[in-house]
């Protein structure tokens, strides 16, 4: 775990772990998650061996992973000497989630804290948030007695294999733990990527603010008194000239009193506003037409 807080160090971490996360995912998706999947009616079958996975009767029966533990461990003592198939699908669930519990702890410490402590920007924070948050979902619903029959409900690529329609709603939140639990990693490893894309594009305007500060202010400091007094004098002449400079410069004309200077004072046909009546009395356009045209006031 990288322990500074260094970009130059901690995003090349970063993109380690999550390479790592990556290959783990595909890995455990290849081997038990894959063979369990095609064991979906025996893992249910050995769930239903055990007392607690037969009452079915008000809704599902199987709802944590410690009431997993508790059908393997009564799967094991039915078997006895020698271990049934039913076993070894609870125990490849087992060992899924195992795997699955210690990459969560993994990706939290290695990329939740790192990616929260550079957090510091506005075009971060939304990956982060969705890197936080997939993070905690993982590790609430991975633990031993967190109730997770709200799974049933979540989409995933894989379907319930072999199950029908009434037995969906008692044993769909169980056989969805482990793909929803994955869908969740890979989002991590997907935000994970644009963070860090990120991160990299924006690290002069991300990271280097504070460090122009801290070098402004390290060479804003005088060497000696005789220094200071002769850059605060010098400011003060410079303020002093600029104040001069100010005053002595003249008004800058509007567009106003540019059009006002240009007719002398009398408002022009195309500046009058259209609610101002024109100020010329009427005239006569078209004079041979012999049309005379009066005070427009006297006819109304």
């Amino acid at each position: 775990m990288a322990t500074n807080r260094d970009p130059d160090e901690v995003l090349p971490y970063i993109d380690r772990v999550n390479s790592d996360l990556a290959k783990k995912l595909r890995a455990l998706k290849e081997g038990t998650c894959q063979e369990l999947y095609k064991k979906t009616r025996s893992f249910i079958g050995a769930l239903q061996r055990s007392p607690a996975g037969q009452n079915t009767t008000y809704g599902p029966s199987i709802n944590t992973i410690l009431q997993v533990r508790e059908c393997y461990d009564h799967s094991v003592k039915l078997d006895g000497d020698r271990t049934s198939h039913f076993t070894e699908v609870l125990q490849l669930f087992l060992v899924s989630v195992k795997t699955l519990q210690q990459l969560c702890d993994e990706i939290h410490s290695c990329i939740g804290e790192n990616i929260m402590a550079l957090t510091v920007h506005e075009k971060q924070r939304a990956k982060a948030e969705k890197i936080r948050s997939n993070i905690e979902f993982c590790r609430k619903y991975l633990e031993e007695d967190t109730d997770f029959h709200e799974l049933a409900s979540h989409k995933t690529t894989e379907k319930l294999r072999g199950l029908n329609t009434g037995e969906v709603s008692d044993w769909g939140a169980v056989l969805n733990l482990i793909p929803v639990i994955m869908s969740k990693f890979q989002d991590v490893y997907n935000a994970t990527a644009d963070w860090t894309s990120i991160t990299r594009a924006e690290r002069n305007t991300i990271f280097a603010p504070s460090k122009r500060v801290s070098s402004s202010r390290s060479g804003s400091r005088p060497g000696s008194r005789q220094s200071g007094g002769r850059n605060s004098s010098q400011t003060m002449k410079g303020n002093q000239t600029n104040m001069a400079q100010n005053q002595t410069k003249k008004p800058r004309k509007t567009y106003a009193d540019r059009v006002d200077e240009r007719n002398k004072g009398k408002i022009s046909l195309l500046e009058r506003p259209p609610f101002k009546p024109s100020s010329n009395p009427p005239h006569n356009l078209y004079p041979q037409l012999h049309i005379h045209l009066g005070d427009p006031t006297q006819h109304v």
